[in-house]
């Protein structure tokens, strides 16, 4: 019971924490708030389903693969954006556009892989605990959303993305016991 509240609390945590932190840091890129809620959105739940999608063909255990790629892309996201951003803003819409679709939702296709991964390993030992992990993940989800904006205020939008790559992290280790 621990290791599901655990596993998908902080997974719903995690998502929604990455979710606040970009939404604001397209802003820049796609030059209106608007813009950047519709693409980030946008490109953040197809592509996620996307990856839930492939799951089905993936092990249990690429849930290590999916944090690797989530940690990477965080971590190359803190070092080069600023870089990026200035070089792209010189670009046409479309292309800042089209920019922005294949960054975040290459980090999205493998933010759709921990839910299913975690629903399919409990559901033949421990169906009862499914629902309850919907719960968790669901609950989790709302108050992140509130939490991951609190935090990027105070902390900051790069601070925010790093505690969210650490909770997958987290979660890969509760996963693993």
């Amino acid at each position: 019971v621990l290791g599901t509240l655990f596993y998908f609390g902080s997974i719903g945590f995690a998502f929604m924490f990455l979710e606040m932190a970009l939404l604001p840091k397209y802003i820049l890129l796609l030059s209106h708030p608007i813009y950047s809620t519709a693409v980030v959105l946008g490109a953040i739940l197809v592509f996620a389903g996307c990856g839930s999608l492939t799951v089905r063909h993936v092990k249990s255990k690429s849930l290590w693969v999916a944090v690797t790629c989530v940690c990477a892309w965080v971590l190359v996201q803190a070092l080069l954006e600023e870089r990026l951003f200035a070089w792209a803003l010189g670009w046409a819409f479309g292309g800042r556009l089209a920019l922005t679709v294949v960054m975040v939702g290459t980090l999205s296709f493998f933010l759709g892989w921990p839910l299913p991964i975690g629903l399919r390993e409990i559901s033949s030992p421990f169906p009862l605990l499914v629902p309850w992990a919907w719960g968790i993940n669901g609950c989790a989800s709302v108050i992140g959303a509130v939490l991951g904006k609190m935090i990027s205020m105070s902390a900051g939008l790069r601070m925010t993305m790093l505690v969210a790559a650490g909770l997958y992290l987290f979660s890969a280790l509760v996963f693993r016991l």
